[in-house]
């Protein structure tokens, strides 16, 4: 899994329950997966990539969202794209303050 490190102001519009102001750091998380494609009268295989999985995360101070939840994301070239809250992470960080990772699957809209 291929793990691109964005920065905050790489999100120009958050999702609901999350304000500019609070977010920390955002990461766009992609997997592939290699497909085997037959080419007939040939007896070699080629191997093509397939997207399998993208994910958004979102580290911030705070939010007033929920897992389930939907909404749309402007972060890095992706407009107004549909996502949908998979998973929320809380810990407190080494400076003694709560920090969330949220973690957005996109949606079909």
């Amino acid at each position: 899994m291929a793990k691109f490190k964005l920065g905050k102001n790489a999100l120009l519009t958050p999702p609901s329950g999350l304000s500019v102001d609070d977010v920390m750091d955002v990461n766009i998380n992609v997997s592939g997966d290699e497909l085997d494609a037959t080419v007939f009268g040939d007896s070699e295989s080629l191997v093509t990539p397939g997207l399998a999985d993208v994910t958004f995360e979102i580290t911030a101070t705070n939010h007033t969202t929920a897992q389930g939840a939907t909404g749309t994301i402007t972060v890095a070239g992706f407009t107004a794209m549909p996502v949908m809250v998979e998973k929320i992470d809380g810990k407190v960080s080494p400076k003694g303050k709560w920090e969330y990772t949220l973690t957005y699957s996109p949606t079909l809209g």
